[in-house]
């Protein structure tokens, strides 16, 4: 299995050192750290990296992150 290693801290999304993945069928995974949890979205539609799926993995990328940190602060 493989993964895909972050080099370089992305703001308001994943830190240097996450993993993640991409299935054929738009499907994504991301690891964060253990502690912080993984993600997981799935689509299931082709053609692989489709402009419109990697927008919503995006939004989902950066909504998670956000909803973590506002949890963070409670």
């Amino acid at each position: 299995m493989g993964f895909l290693i972050t080099a370089r801290e992305t703001p308001g999304k994943r830190s240097a050192g996450s993993l993640s993945w991409g299935g054929i069928d738009n499907t994504y995974f991301l690891d964060r750290s253990p502690a912080r949890g993984g993600r997981v979205i799935m689509m299931q539609f082709l053609p692989f990296a489709d402009t419109k799926a990697l927008g919503v993995y995006d939004s989902f990328e950066r909504g998670t992150y956000e909803l973590l940190e506002s949890l963070r602060h409670r």
